[in-house]
């Protein structure tokens, strides 16, 4: 976004970048030239990349989201790891599969991500 009006001013590396909240189910849109889009769902945690079992959550409307994204387009989970670390590491997946069956799943139908 160039807009400052358009959302909250976010500078990193010398350029300055502008975040407009939206309440979607993911983090960052990428459009590509032939109108394929990137949906991408960033996640963070403080374990280190290649332990076992790594907690973040993800909502429902998430996991729906990522059902209901259709090729060309792609869901993608970004997961950065070590965060706290200097040197954080990062592991792409896409959701080309039934996320459920590719992850250990805790619902909580308590949860309104839209707030």
């Amino acid at each position: 976004m160039e807009n400052k009006n358009e959302g909250k001013r976010f500078r990193y590396n010398g350029t300055t970048y502008y975040i407009k909240p939206d309440g979607s189910h993911y983090d960052i849109e990428v459009e590509t030239f032939d109108d394929c889009k990137f949906f991408i769902e960033v996640k963070s945690t403080r374990h280190e990349l290649g332990t076992n079992k790594v907690p973040f959550f993800i909502s429902k409307n998430q996991i729906d989201m990522m059902k209901l994204t259709k090729y060309p387009n792609k869901y993608i989970l970004a997961v950065v790891f070590d965060v706290m670390s200097v040197r954080p590491s990062h592991f792409f997946m896409t959701m080309d599969e039934d996320i459920s069956t590719n992850m250990d799943v805790d619902y909580d139908d308590n949860y309104d991500d839209d707030n």
